[in-house]
Parts: structure tokens; sequence; C-alpha cells
């Protein structure tokens, strides 16, 4: 499944405009290689996630350019950013976009209202629990599940649902 999703993401690298004129693939060669053996590496999480190999092959293309622009350095001078303003002030004051999929806190609370919402999502509703009640400890927790892939996955797979509740395909 995976080779396949290499290949599949491969050639449309190749016959995309911006690859073939702007040499996308010779700028980001490294980075490009990087991001396979990452999906590679996690295959399993992503597929005790993403239970279907429909999502797989639907978010993994949706994923893998945020992979090639993740940049572990960035990500954690923007997380530290998230803990120092968002956790007290909320995504008014900052709202970076951190983890692998460069995933914004103001987009996984918009998750968690619609989860809240409709009865349809109701296997996502552990992504509205907390363990604790304030809101500062709830933004803290929503930062600490931002780092972590498994977490990340679980908001793509929502994202996912939401979008065929909407779409209704």
């Amino acid at each position: 499944m995976f080779r396949k999703l290499f290949v599949i993401i491969y050639t449309f690298c190749l016959l995309s405009s911006s690859w073939s004129n702007q040499g996308f693939f010779q700028r980001y060669k490294k980075k490009y290689h990087q991001a396979v053996r990452f999906i590679i590496k996690n295959k399993k999480v992503f597929r005790s996630v993403l239970d279907s190999k429909e999502k797989l092959r639907v978010l993994v293309p949706v994923i893998f350019p945020e992979l090639i622009r993740f940049s572990l350095f960035q990500n954690k001078i923007e997380t530290t950013g998230l803990y120092l303003v968002y956790v007290p002030y909320g995504s008014r004051g900052v709202d970076f976009s951190v983890g692998y999929f460069q995933m914004k806190p103001s987009f996984v609370e918009l998750l968690e209202r619609l989860v809240k919402r409709n009865k349809k999502l109701n296997q996502f509703l552990k992504i509205t629990r907390f363990s604790s009640r304030k809101v500062r400890k709830i933004r803290q927790e929503r930062v600490n599940r931002l780092k972590i892939l498994r977490w990340q996955l679980i908001y793509l797979n929502c994202y996912y649902e939401i979008m065929k509740l909407r779409f209704k395909s």
C-alpha cells in the first residue's frame, strides 16, 4: 500500500508543472525522501488510526507536502510560542501551525466544536475530553497533543469524516 502511495505521489510530482518548471524535486529532494521514509517508518500508526485503504489513499497525499515543509527547529520555536502565548491567551494571541502535519490549535478547536454538535461524530468524542476543566490546562493539553503523531492522525481522521458528512460522498 505504501509503495503504491509513494509511486502515486512521485508520479504526481513529476507531472506537476511546478515540479518541472521550478525544479521542485531537485530543490526538495532530500526532504522529499525524508517524508517518504517518515511515512514508511510510521506506517503502523498510520494504519491503526486511518483504518481504511481509502483514508490512506486520500489523506497521505494531503499531508505529504506538510511533511516536506516540516522543520524540527521551526516546530520547536513555534510550539514554545504556543506554550508562552496560546496557552494563556488563546488563538487570538498566536495560532502557529505545529507538528508533522502543521495543524493549528484553532483548527483543533473547530474540530472539537463540530464533534460536540454532531452525534454522527461520536467516535471522535475523545478529542473533546481533557484532564482538566481549566481553560489554560485544556489549551496546554491541546498543544501537547499536537506534538504527538497519533493525535495529529486522529485529528486528520476526524476532519476526513467531517468532510464526508459535509459533502456526502
